[in-house]
């Protein structure tokens, strides 16, 4: 393994907990009939959180994913202007 490997993980068990709570959070939310924008803040939590795994996920573990997102951030880039 290398040396990163173990705050790695812990950053990715992190990230897991956090969607899990937020999970937990809206289901709470809906069983109480909670107002519409907390079980959208909810789901967008869950959202971003899983989003984040993902990103940590094929970083780490799936680098053949590095070249699409590299692919992706370079097609929005701004070009440097020529003098």
């Amino acid at each position: 393994t290398s040396p990163g490997s173990s705050n790695i993980k812990t950053v990715v068990i992190l990230i897991a907990l956090g969607s899990i709570g937020w999970l937990a959070a809206g289901v709470v939310a809906l069983a109480m009939g909670a107002e519409s924008k907390v079980i959208w803040t909810c789901v967008v939590g869950a959202a971003l959180g899983a989003l984040e795994f993902v990103i940590q996920y094929d970083d780490h573990v799936a680098p053949e994913f590095k070249e699409l997102k590299n692919y992706a951030s370079s097609a929005v880039a701004i070009p440097r202007s020529t003098r």
